[in-house]
């Protein structure tokens, strides 16, 4: 019965016990759920704050984005105004270029047209002067014989002198009126000749002539004393001797119409220097463009190089991950492989079939392709040896060869690293060492697979007893000791990694060889290969290209012994019990967590800071572009606003001045037909007819005076529309100067605006990375709280861990096949370049041996000695589809020929060729630019 009371008391002290510890463990829960909720409630009311933060950030972009899209749409139309702007001052421009070159060529021909009429008039007049002297001696020898016959018969009667002066009279007179006939014909020829302006006095003048003819005249004058004839002969020589003056005076424009050709001269030889010095300067051009393209062939072997050292560190790569396998992976792996075998020989065998009909070798078996591969490869390099075999393993390096191996892959990485494209070429292969396409089936190796110092027998060396315990310590797990075995490559592995291509050893080939000929080839201008070599270059290309798309066979073994490694650390993470420790693990990660993300605020509030500051920045530059531009609009048209109204001007004068002269040339005519009705009265005696002389000479040199200042004003008028033309021109060259310095100017500011954009977007992102950085961070910061009471947490953790490695070894996959791809495009734009600076430089080296063969030879072209277009080589068969450059007389076809050039003083439309064309007009692109000129055969 005590014994009993004992039991229950000691019971009942164990139960009261229990129930006390009981309730401090639900205090400390109660204790531990109240500390999380307060911290749960801290962290919504930040992240409700954070929430508001970044609404109120969204819609302030919103309306950045609103007043963007605003200030894009007015500078759209500010440019269509600038542009109808440019459009109306161009067509502006142009119609008074057209006006004024239709002035000056009429001038010109107005100028030519009165200079050969002058020259003509000089000569006839200088004939008529000397027959004139000739007819004034003798009459002087008449009058002379006259009074002294007078002399002698004074003591004769008054009968017989009257007489016989009546008689000496009539001879004289009969004398007389043949020449003065005469030139009554050739003054009516002079005045036919003159200008527009001098017809109606021809017209005048010659009626007065003819209502002076020879019965009249001689009638007027019978019965005058020959004093009286003298001096009407002596008046018509005084107006002989003026128009001799005339002529002089026209002779003088003739000397500035020769000084404005001389002018013309030196203009033209002054076009001429400038025309050789733009040829020099295509020269040069062409000189710098061959530089250029010697350094496009070292940067595309440099590229080269650059690709086999990605091969190079690749294979180091592999090594070293072949270094941290496991014993049992590596069984494993030997497993795979060897089950493998068998689909890998019937690949093979099917890729040896479908092959067949390209390697021309139909009968020939895979063993005997392997065979020939792997001959190759000992004679390749020294290094390698192995057997022929298809199945063949590679053995496991031990460790100290293993090093030598890895140091002697070092050096030769060293090696290409500091090699120039001088030292590329050391083993340059003749020209014959370009595969065909029968025989790129069978090789497998470059010009560079002898720079990898890899040996047959293995790859990675054997994973000693250090090593595994590094390994098994590493995962946190008391592994035992695994067996020493080895992980080997097969060989076909091995090919893929350390060989080249043979696309890459005939494009270094063909590289070699174009290097060798390259100064031949500019110099006949000729091709550097033929086509069949291309396409065979382009097929090898092609098959590279198919190669890089295969699926990799090392990414299936990496996948499968990752999976092998996730079912071992699933297997000891299952052992591990250290929760207190995860836990404050735990805590730790989530104070840093916490900083961390109180840090990233800080920074995202800094950045909107920095971005708005920028976006103020970019509205006032764009403010002050818009300005400007309105600036030059305004500008413009008021430019444009004068010169309509200084045109205006000039038509108003030159109406004027029409209007003037036609009310000359009328009254000019009514008085010479008023003149021409009156009758003509001649004084009897001879001073009346002196003084009449002398009035009529007065209005003569009156008239002659004021003609000549008509000229001279005329010619100032002249000067000074010419000056003014220049003044024109000059201004408009200085405001189409300052409309292209504008338009650079706000090209720039839409520069720095479209840089300020990308900074916006560059912000954008950045700020969208951080709020998914954020939303990770909350995310994880909720899983942590959430399963911090749960003890596999820790499992989950190192589940996440080895997750993360597989995806950092997926993602580095990933990133080598980016870089092969990136490489080969590079590759490939660096070849198709290249094909465009050989093909550029043979057509200009073919053209300019044609520009200097052609100085030596008749340029022009029979149509019966071409039968093809010297360009695209098109047969011409018609003598109608022949036709010839205007400026090199060469025949082309009507497609080759379409482009025209103006000349001459008309500016006319020329048909020229291409290369024509790009000597010819310096305003418009060469030929070359948009595409790359054909090839010359």
């Amino acid at each position: 019965m005590d014994e009993r009371d004992i039991g229950h008391q000691s019971a009942n002290g164990d139960t009261e016990q229990e129930g006390t510890l009981l309730v401090q463990l639900r205090k400390e829960k109660e204790t531990m759920e109240a500390e999380f909720g307060l911290k749960r409630a801290k962290f919504k009311e930040l992240f409700m704050q954070k929430e508001e933060e970044l609404q109120g950030e969204r819609e302030q972009r919103e309306a950045l984005e609103e007043s963007l899209r605003r200030l894009q749409a007015e500078l759209d139309e500010a440019r269509s105004l600038t542009m109808v702007a440019e459009c109306q001052r161009e067509n502006e421009l142009e119609t008074e270029r057209r006006k004024h070159r239709e002035e000056l060529a009429s001038l010109q021909h107005i100028l030519k047209e009165n200079t050969q009429e002058a020259l003509r008039s000089s000569s006839r007049y200088e004939k008529e002067m000397a027959r004139y002297k000739k007819l004034s001696e003798k009459l002087e020898q008449d009058l002379h014989e006259l009074r002294t016959q007078q002399a002698q018969e004074s003591d004769n009667s008054v009968e017989n002198l009257e007489e016989s002066m009546r008689k000496e009279d009539a001879e004289m007179l009969r004398s007389l009126v043949v020449p003065l006939e005469e030139e009554i014909g050739a003054l009516k020829d002079k005045l036919r000749s003159t200008d527009e302006q001098l017809h109606v006095y021809e017209a005048a003048f010659s009626g007065l002539v003819r209502g002076l003819g020879s019965g009249s005249l001689g009638d007027a004058i019978r019965g005058k004393s020959p004093a009286e004839v003298l001096g009407h002969l002596d008046d018509k020589l005084t107006s002989l001797c003026q128009g001799l003056q005339a002529e002089k005076a026209s002779r003088s424009d003739l000397e500035m119409y020769v000084a404005v050709l001389n002018t013309q001269k030196t203009v033209i030889q002054e076009d001429m220097d400038r025309l050789r010095k733009e040829l020099g300067e295509v020269c040069e051009l062409l000189e710098r463009e061959k530089r250029e393209h010697g350094a496009l062939k070292r940067t595309w072997q440099m590229a080269n190089d650059r690709f086999l050292e990605a091969q190079q560190a690749h294979v180091r790569d592999l090594a070293r991950l072949q270094t941290v396998l496991t014993g049992d992976q590596q069984r494993h792996l030997s497993q795979l492989r060897r089950s493998e075998a068998p689909h890998a020989g019937a690949a093979a065998t099917l890729t040896t079939r479908e092959g067949a009909p390209a390697t021309g070798s139909e009968g020939r078996p895979p063993q005997a392709s392997r065979e020939s591969h792997s001959s190759e490869q000992q004679h390749a390099s020294p290094l390698r040896s192995g057997s022929d075999l298809p199945g063949n393993r590679f053995g496991a390096l031990e460790p100290p060869q293993f090093a030598r191996a890895g140091g002697r892959l070092g050096r030769a990485d060293d090696d290409r690293m500091h090699s120039s494209p001088a030292n590329l070429n050391v083993n340059k292969p003749p020209a014959a060492a370009l595969l065909g396409p029968q025989e790129q089936g069978h090789h497998r190796r470059s010009l560079s697979s002898s720079d990898l110092p890899l040996r047959p027998e293995g790859v990675g060396p054997a994973l000693g007893p250090r090593g595994r315990a590094d390994d098994t310590q590493s995962l946190g797990g008391d592994c035992t000791s695994v067996p020493n075995t080895s992980v080997s490559l097969t060989r076909d592995q091995l090919s893929a990694l350390s060989d080249a291509t043979p696309e890459m050893e005939a494009r270094k080939s063909l590289l070699e060889m174009a290097r060798m000929e390259y100064d031949d080839v500019l110099s006949v201008g000729k091709r550097v290969v033929s086509d069949k070599e291309w396409l065979r270059l382009e097929d090898e290309l092609q098959h590279l290209r198919e190669r890089l798309c295969q699926p990799c066979e090392m990414c299936s073994n990496y996948e499968v012994q990752l999976q092998q490694v996730q079912r071992d650390l699933e297997r000891h993470m299952k052992e591990l019990a250290v929760t207190r420790q995860d836990l404050s693990h735990e805590r730790s990660f989530r104070q840093g967590l916490e900083q961390r993300f109180a840090d990233s605020a800080t920074d995202v509030r800094h950045q909107v800071c920095e971005l708005q500051e920028r976006l103020q920045a970019a509205e006032s530059s764009l403010e002050e572009a818009r300005q400007a531009q309105l600036a030059c609009v305004s500008d413009t048209r008021h430019h444009v606003s004068q010169l309509k109204e200084h045109l205006t001007q000039l038509k108003d004068k030159a109406l004027r001045v029409e209007q003037d002269n036609h009310q000359l040339l009328g009254r000019y005519v009514v008085r010479a037909r008023a003149l021409q009705d009156q009758p003509i009265n001649l004084p009897d005696s001879m001073e009346d007819l002196r003084f009449q002389y002398l009035q009529l000479q007065e209005d003569l040199i009156k008239v002659q005076l004021d003609k000549e200042k008509l000229e001279e004003t005329l010619r100032s008028e002249i000067h000074f529309l010419r000056d003014q033309a220049d003044a024109e021109q000059h201004c408009k060259r200085q405001l189409e100067d300052a409309l292209s310095q504008e338009v650079h100017g706000l090209r720039r500011q839409l520069d720095e605006l479209s840089q300020v954009k990308e900074q916006l977007e560059q912000e954008r992102r950045c700020r969208l990375e951080k709020e998914k950085e954020k939303g990770r961070c909350e995310l994880r910061l909720a899983q942590v709280v959430g399963e911090a009471d749960e003890r596999l947490h820790a499992l989950q953790k190192a589940h996440d861990g080895l997750a993360s490695a597989k995806d950092k070894l997926e993602a580095e996959v990933l990133q080598l096949r980016g870089r092969v791809q990136t490489l080969q495009t590079e590759l490939d734009n660096s070849e198709a370049v290249q094909r465009d600076f050989v093909k550029l430089s043979q057509s200009l080296q073919v053209e300019l041996e044609k520009i200097r063969q052609s100085d030596s030879e008749v340029r022009w072209q029979h149509e019966d000695d071409v039968g093809e277009c010297n360009t695209c080589k098109r047969g011409l068969h018609a003598r109608k589809e022949k036709h010839h450059c205007s400026h090199c007389g060469k025949i082309f076809c009507v497609e080759c020929l379409g482009k025209a050039v103006r000349s001459g003083p008309k500016m006319r439309s020329f048909p020229v060729c291409n290369v024509c064309h790009t000597l010819l007009d310096h305003d418009t692109a060469p030929y070359f630019s948009s595409e790359p000129p054909q090839t010359p055969s």
